[in-house]
C-alpha cells in the first residue's frame, strides 16, 4: 500500500513539473514573442491567399523551434537562422509585395536570414541586424537598395543581393559594410563607374566579389589591389574599359576565381602575370573586341598554379608568336573545363591536352585552324566528359573508330564544318546519353548506323 501512495505522489509531482516547465511551451524554446513574430511572417508570404509555412501554427504548445525553415540555438533556444527561400508561393508571384525589416526584430539572436526567391518588391525599413551574420536577398524583385543601420549591422559577413532589379550605383550604405567578406550583385540593372577611392576598396576583408551582369563602366579602381584577401573576382558582362587592369592583380595573391569576359579593356597583357598565383583555379577571358592582346608565350612561363576551369573566348591571341597553342597547358594535368574557342590558334589537334587531363567534363576548341591529324587515345576513356566541340577547325582527317567507346557518357558532340572524311563511325551509337549530334558540312560517307 505504502508503494503505491509513494507512485501516486511521484505521478502527482511529475504532472506538476511538466506543468511548470513544459506546458508552458517556452522550455522548448518557442518564446511567445518569436513565435508570435514568426507567425506574422507566415502572414505576409501568404497575403492574400497563399499556403505556404503549414507547420507554422498557432497551437499553444507548438515548439516553433521544430518548425520547417526554423533553426534554434541549442542552449538559448532562441532562433538563429530562418531559411525562407523560395517560400511565397508561385501563384502569387505577380502581385506586389514588401516585407518590413521591423519583422526580423523580435529574434535578438537571429545569425542566418535567407528570402532568395520570393519576388520580394520592398524591403522597408532600416535593416538592424545586430548579430545577423548571413543575408541572402537574390532571386527577388527588389529596384532599391535595402537600407543597413551600420551601427546596428556590424557582424554582417555575407550579403548576396543578385538577381534583381537594382538601379544606380552601390551606396554608401554597403560600401560602408566592412565586416563583409562576401558581396554578390550580380543580374542586376548598376550603372556608373566606380569610385577610385574608397567605394568597394573600403571592404578589405572581402573573400568575394561579384558585380557581373551589370552596366558599371569606366576603369576599374586602383585600390581593389589592396582587397588582398580575395579569393572570388567576377567582373563579367559590364561596360569596364580603359588598359587592362593588370596592375591590380599583382597583389591579389589569394585568388582562386577570376571572371572578365565581355567587358571592353584594351592594350595587352600576358598571363605570365599570374604564374606565380598559386591558389589559381578558375580563369575565364571573352574579349568584346580587339582592342585587348592576350599573349601566353611571351614570356614563356612555368606556372604555379593547378587549373581547374580555363575559358579564352574571342580574344587576339597570341599575336607575337605565330597565334601557337598556350604552352603553359603543358603543365596542367586536373583540368575539368577548357574552352578555347574563336582565337583562330594555329597547329595539329592537341590530342595531348586530352592525355594530361582525364577528368575533362567540357572540351571546346571551336573556331580555331587546328589540322589533322584527329587522335584519341584507344585505350583510355574519359568517363566524365559530356560536351565535345571541335566545329569550324580544318581537321582533314577521318572520325577516330573508337570515338563513342572513349567518350561514353557524353550528351553533346558538335563536329561541323571540319572537313571530316571517311565512314560515319558506329560507336558514336554507344553514346547513349547524346542530345546533341552536329556533323553538317563534312565528307563522311557510307552507312548511317
Amino acid at each position: 500500500m505504502g508503494y503505491s501512495v509513494r507512485e501516486e505522489v511521484w505521478g502527482v509531482m511529475a504532472i506538476v513539473i511538466f506543468i511548470l516547465l513544459g506546458f508552458n511551451g517556452e522550455a522548448k524554446g518557442c518564446l511567445k514573442e518569436e513565435r508570435e513574430a514568426l507567425l506574422k511572417l507566415k502572414e505576409a508570404f501568404n497575403d492574400p491567399n497563399g499556403s505556404s509555412l503549414p507547420s507554422w501554427n498557432n497551437q499553444t504548445f507548438s515548439d516553433c523551434c521544430t518548425w520547417e525553415a526554423v533553426n534554434c540555438d541549442n542552449s538559448t533556444h532562441r532562433v538563429i537562422s530562418l531559411y525562407l527561400n523560395n517560400t511565397r508561393p508561385y501563384e502569387l508571384r505577380n502581385i506586389k509585395w514588401s516585407l518590413n525589416a521591423s519583422s526580423f526584430l523580435p529574434f535578438i539572436q537571429l545569425q542566418e536570414l535567407y528570402l532568395d526567391g520570393n519576388y520580394l518588391s520592398e524591403l522597408l525599413g532600416n535593416i538592424r541586424l545586430v548579430n545577423v551574420e548571413v543575408l541572402v536577398l537574390q532571386g527577388n524583385m527588389l529596384t532599391e537598395f535595402p537600407y543597413f543601420d551600420l551601427s546596428h549591422s556590424p557582424n554582417l559577413k555575407w550579403l548576396r543581393l543578385d538577381d534583381n532589379n537594382l538601379e544606380g550605383s552601390i551606396p554608401e550604405s554597403i560600401t560602408s559594410l566592412t565586416s563583409l567578406t562576401g558581396l554578390t550583385l550580380r543580374w542586376n540593372y548598376l550603372t556608373g563607374s566606380l569610385p577610385q577611392q574608397g567605394g568597394l576598396c573600403n571592404l578589405k576583408n572581402l573573400l568575394a566579389l561579384d558585380l557581373g551582369n551589370n552596366e558599371f563602366e569606366g576603369q576599374l579602381p586602383a585600390c581593389l589591389g589592396n582587397l588582398t584577401s580575395l579569393r572570388v573576382l567576377f567582373l563579367l558582362r559590364n561596360n569596364f574599359d580603359g588598359t587592362f587592369p593588370f596592375s591590380i592583380f599583382h597583389t591579389l595573391r589569394s585568388l582562386t576565381t577570376i571572371s572578365l569576359t565581355d567587358d571592353s579593356f584594351s592594350g595587352s597583357f600576358s598571363l605570365s602575370l599570374f604564374a606565380n598565383h598559386s591558389n589559381l583555379q578558375m580563369f575565364f577571358i571573352a574579349c568584346s573586341n580587339a582592342n585587348l592582346k592576350l599573349e601566353t608565350e611571351n614570356p614563356p612561363f612555368i606556372p604555379s598554379f593547378q587549373l581547374r576551369a580555363l575559358t579564352i573566348h574571342n580574344c587576339t591571341l597570341n599575336e607575337a608568336s605565330n597565334k601557337r597553342m598556350p604552352t603553359f597547358l603543358l603543365h596542367q594535368y586536373d583540368l575539368l573545363s577548357l574552352e578555347l574557342s574563336y582565337l583562330n590558334i594555329l597547329g595539329t589537334f592537341p590530342s595531348w591536352l586530352l592525355t594530361n587531363n582525364t577528368r575533362l567534363t567540357y572540351f571546346n576548341l571551336a573556331h580555331n585552324l587546328f589540322t589533322g591529324p584527329f587522335e584519341l587515345n584507344s585505350t583510355s576513356k574519359w568517363l566524365q566528359m559530356e560536351s565535345f566541340n571541335i566545329s569550324s577547325n580544318p581537321i582533314r582527317d577521318e572520325i577516330p573508330p573508337h570515338i563513342g567507346f572513349i567518350f561514353p557518357n557524353l550528351i553533346s558532340l558538335l563536329m561541323s564544318s571540319t572537313s571530316l572524311q571517311g565512314p560515319f563511325p558506329a560507336s558514336i551509337g554507344e553514346t547513349r546519353q547524346l542530345n546533341d549530334l552536329d556533323l553538317s558540312n563534312n565528307n563522311l560517307y557510307g552507312y548511317l548506323p
